[in-house]
């Protein structure tokens, strides 16, 4: 499984008002001051993904969802120009109430999907569950991660054939770099000096 994002519309998210970000093939990196907008873009795509839908059985919006509703705009969507195993897509949302839509760019169709289930684009295209991708792919800094979640991404990881992972490399290649950065006491090390600036 290859997915690609090649486009970002935010058509009224948080601060961003009509708003494109194209994105190249291989590495891209947002950067920019405090309260430019960088988390506003990273919860913009887990948004557009799981809709911010936290229920199991029945709707339930996160805090995210409240969090980047326009102030000024009666519009609250976006949408990604997305390529998946070769086929382009288009997945846009409708943050007031979650709604969603697939378009088949390749072969001009609109995809039947779940519409009962926010979170069905998510587990469509990236195949892992919004709590995963929570855990997984956009925990920010300081943020802590439970230990069921922990447990879920190394069941998830150690049973995923599209990776060959192993967790003793994996804890061995983290105590290493750990080892390298140093810390609070280890007064010649990276950590120490950036804490002290």
């Amino acid at each position: 499984m290859t997915v690609l994002i090649t486009k970002l519309k935010l058509v009224s998210f948080g601060q961003f008002e009509n708003t494109t970000i194209f994105l190249d093939d291989g590495f891209n990196l947002l950067y920019g001051k405090n309260e430019s907008g960088k988390s506003t873009i990273a919860d913009f795509i887990e948004g557009v993904f799981y809709g911010f839908d936290d229920g199991v059985k029945q709707r339930h919006f996160n805090r995210k969802h409240e969090k980047y509703k326009p102030k000024y705009s009666y519009k609250y969507a976006g949408y990604i120009v997305l390529k998946k195993d070769g086929i382009d897509y288009r997945l846009s949302r409708n943050f007031f109430n979650g709604d969603y839509e697939i378009y088949d760019l390749s072969n001009d169709e609109r995809l039947e999907t779940k519409a009962s289930n926010l979170n069905y684009p998510g587990e469509f295209f990236l195949e892992i569950s919004y709590k995963l991708y929570q855990n997984l792919i956009s925990n920010y800094q300081s943020q802590e991660s439970p230990l069921a979640a922990k447990a879920s991404i190394i069941e998830f990881l150690s049973t995923t054939d599209d990776y060959n992972f192993s967790s003793v490399k994996a804890i061995d290649y983290l105590d290493e770099k750990l080892s390298a950065i140093g810390t609070d006491r280890a007064f010649t090390k990276p950590y120490f000096k950036v804490k002290t600036e």
